[in-house]
């Protein structure tokens, strides 16, 4: 999964960062988060290899990190259930 606060498209050298899931089955799969900034929005793209290809989510998820308190957090905007990652 490729993050950052600005949608870095099919690139992967246009994103701030990454975090790769290692191998996983089809099918719905979640990862955490951590280190966000307060009242700022994230965007994040999946990439998948396989033995048919390379391929990117055909769009961008976005949210929104707010700050409850000092040592909570919230994500607003859209649940992050990487759901476009199924493109």
């Amino acid at each position: 999964i490729y993050w950052g606060t600005s949608d870095g498209g099919t690139n992967k050298n246009g994103w701030t960062g990454s975090i790769s899931l290692g191998t996983r089955n089809v099918g719905e799969f979640s990862q955490a988060f951590t280190n966000w900034t307060a009242d700022t929005v994230y965007y994040y793209r999946c990439y998948a290899t396989n033995t048919g290809g390379s391929s990117w989510s055909s769009r961008a998820g976005v949210w929104e990190a707010k700050a409850l308190t000092r040592n909570s957090w919230e994500l607003m905007s859209v649940p992050l259930d990487f759901g476009n990652c199924r493109d």
